[in-house]
């Protein structure tokens, strides 16, 4: 998003969304850029509103007790952060099957040319030139040493998403189109690989895909440029259901407590012109899918601060919901009534986030105080931050990606792929 002109990248997700740059990094930097004024981390507001969020949900427990009836936010304490890659920049784009699952990250200089290794999978910013191939790698969690270098032919690099389910390894391979889309492209595909073998064993042609997540028996799969949430089963590899949700379905999160599936929708609307977009758009909300009906039962509109607005990404909770918008808010969502219950205002622009181990996990930009991308802890109880960290420059990491599993929290740093414990 981008009113005030401030770039944001992101990789697997309105690359993990700004809008419209050919380079979906490009394109969530600018979307992220859209708006550019938030205050800073722990300020909390009742005011209903919204923004988008992405977010990854693992060994998802979020403490219990009621919230206190007064709380007095604290100055946030640091993060005992350990760089487990030194040197070797990554992108982390899941967990699971007791591996880390991620791509190199690709930097630029000041002059903006792109600065990549072999394989690298995403650009830093929109003037980083794509790598000519990518390459999943498998890494050991313990040591961050590479197990595995999967190739992804045909593979769109500008949205890696990935999940896990059903003994595979999904892999999503998509972009963001303003404007009316066309024909699908060659890489509008959901891959599927074999955690045993390290190959891909399918393709799934799908609507260009933005969001992944997997739940409910099912694989799921958002399209931004074409608003919709494509169903597949994961024995046959067919799309079973498509659901209209509305043009920007950036993210998607599923909870198997709740019985719901949460699309995190931007304003991506047909009409948008980077500079100029619509006043308003019905697609700034977070959509509530019955995986029963496959059918949207609830629409909870998402009003941030910047002009597009909407919910950049999505995460679940033990009890609530949270979504991120753009302009660098987060939001905590009743499920019980489908209803704004908080707000904490972050930073400027909104990056990712997760869920993990009875907190919640988020990055954001923060220019205008003279730092790069922030990492912060929120205690869902009370709304406060509780912990943050400088994690580096987004030339340096990225888009803020982040992703839980094996105990830790894990993202991009300025010295490497680097983890916190809870």
């Amino acid at each position: 998003m981008q009113r005030r002109r401030c770039v944001v990248v992101r990789q697997g997700h309105l690359i993990e969304t700004r809008v419209l740059i050919a380079v979906v990094e490009a394109f969530l930097i600018a979307v992220v850029v859209v708006g550019c004024g938030g205050s800073g981390p722990g300020n909390i507001d009742g005011r209903d509103g919204e923004r988008g969020a992405a977010a990854t949900n693992e060994e998802t427990t979020a403490p219990e007790g009621d919230r206190p009836a007064t709380g007095t936010a604290r100055e946030p304490a640091g993060l005992d952060v350990k760089v487990v890659t030194p040197g070797q920049a990554y992108v982390p784009a899941g967990f699971g099957e007791g591996s880390l699952w991620a791509t190199d990250l690709a930097t630029c200089n000041d002059t903006g040319s792109a600065s990549t290794s072999a394989g690298s999978a995403s650009s830093s910013a929109a003037a980083c030139a794509l790598p000519a191939k990518t390459l999943l790698k498998k890494l050991d969690p313990q040591t961050g040493e590479e197990v595995a270098a999967i190739p992804l032919k045909d593979f769109s690099a500008n949205i890696t998403e990935v999940a896990f389910g059903a003994g595979s390894v999904w892999v999503s391979s998509g972009d963001y189109y303003p404007g009316p889309v066309g024909r699908r492209q060659p890489g509008d595909v959901m891959l599927r690989v074999d955690p045993r073998t390290n190959r891909v064993v399918d393709r799934i042609p799908v609507d260009s895909p933005s969001g992944l997540a997997f739940g409910h028996g099912s694989v799921w799969v958002t399209s931004a440029a074409y608003g919709t949430v494509s169903r597949i089963d994961p024995q046959t590899g067919e799309v079973v259901a498509k659901i209209e949700v509305g043009r920007g379905a950036v993210d998607i999160a599923v909870d198997e407590s709740s019985g719901a599936v949460w699309v995190a929708g931007l304003d991506l609307s047909e009409d948008y012109v980077e500079y100029d977009p619509p006043k308003y758009s019905e697609d700034r909300k977070l959509s509530r899918v019955d995986p029963a009906t496959n059918r949207v039962v609830a629409e909870i509109p998402i009003r941030a601060g910047s002009p597009d607005g909407g919910a950049q990404s999505v995460a679940v909770g033990k009890s609530e919901v949270w979504a991120q918008s753009v302009d660098g808010r987060l939001f905590k969502v009743n499920p019980a009534t489908n209803e704004v219950a908080a707000m904490v205002s972050l930073g400027e622009w909104s990056s990712h986030l997760a869920v993990f181990r009875g907190a919640v996990w988020a990055t954001f930009q923060a220019y205008s105080a003279g730092t790069g991308e922030q990492l912060v802890r929120v205690d869902p109880r009370t709304e406060h931050v509780v912990a943050s960290e400088d994690i580096g420059p987004v030339s340096r990491v990225g888009y803020g990606r982040l992703v839980a599993g094996g105990g830790y929290v894990w993202f991009a740093s300025r010295g490497g792929l680097a983890r916190v414990a809870p």
